[in-house]
C-alpha cells in the first residue's frame, strides 16, 4: 500500500515542539521520553533514532528557543530618538518604548511558555539557570540602561545613575510579570508604573 499523500511530517520539529509544550508544564524530570513520543505518536524507542538521550532533546528546546526569544525581544527594544518637539513629546516616546520592549513578555505565547520553562527548570538545570538570568532580568536591565542614559542625555528625565534606575524601572515591571497577567490587563498597570517612574525621575 502506498504512501498517503501530502506533505512529509517533520518528526523532529514535532518532537521538538512537543517536549517544549511538556517540559513548560511540568518540569524536566516529570516528563519522561515515553510521554513524549506519545504526544508525538510514535514508540519510544523511535524517539532515539531522533535524539539520543533526554537531556540532548531538553538541550535543543532550550537552544532553539534561547534563539527565538533573544530574535523576538531584539526586535521588541529599539533606541530612544528624541522627536525634537521637547521633553513631553520625548517622554511619551519613552514610555511607548519601554510598552515595545515587555509586551512579548506577556502576550507571546511561546516566551510564556519559556518563562515558564525556566523558571521550573533553573534550579535543576545550570544552563537554564543562565538562560533565565540572561533573557527576563540581564536583557531587559540593560536595555533600560541605554534606554535611560539616552533619555538623560536628551533631558527627557533629570541626571541619575541609570544604572540603578534600570533596576529600579525593571523591578515594579518584573514583580507584574510575575503575577502571571494577561497583556490587556498588565498594560495599564504597566504604563501606570513608568508614569510614576519618571514623575520621580523629572524635576
Amino acid at each position: 500500500m502506498g504512501r498517503p499523500k501530502g506533505p512529509a511530517r517533520d518528526t523532529r520539529s514535532l518532537i521538538l515542539a512537543h517536549a517544549f509544550d511538556l517540559f513548560s508544564t511540568a518540569g524536566y524530570r516529570a516528563v519522561t521520553v515515553k510521554d513524549i513520543a506519545a504526544a508525538v505518536g510514535i514508540k519510544d524507542a523511535s524517539l532515539y533514532n531522533y535524539f539520543p538521550s533526554k537531556q540532548q532533546l531538553f538541550d535543543e528546546v532550550l537552544g532553539r528557543e534561547r534563539d527565538y526569544a533573544r530574535t523576538t525581544l531584539a526586535a521588541a527594544t529599539r533606541p530612544f530618538r528624541p522627536t525634537g518637539k521637547g521633553p513631553v513629546a520625548d517622554g511619551g516616546a519613552f514610555q511607548d518604548l519601554v510598552i515595545d520592549a515587555i509586551e512579548p513578555l506577556f502576550a507571546d505565547e511561546r516566551l510564556l511558555a519559556l518563562r515558564r520553562l525556566l523558571t521550573v527548570t533553573q534550579f535543576e538545570s545550570e544552563e537554564a539557570g543562565q538562560l533565565y538570568q540572561e533573557l527576563f532580568i540581564d536583557l531587559l536591565q540593560g536595555y533600560f540602561r541605554s534606554l535611560l542614559d539616552s533619555v538623560v542625555a536628551a533631558r527627557v528625565l533629570d541626571q541619575c545613575n541609570t544604572v540603578t534606575a534600570a533596576a529600579e524601572l525593571h523591578g515594579v515591571l518584573f514583580v507584574l510579570l510575575a503575577q502571571n497577567k494577561r497583556w490587556s490587563e498588565a498594560r495599564p498597570r504597566a504604563m501606570a508604573y513608568i508614569r510614576a517612574f519618571e514623575r520621580n525621575h523629572s524635576s
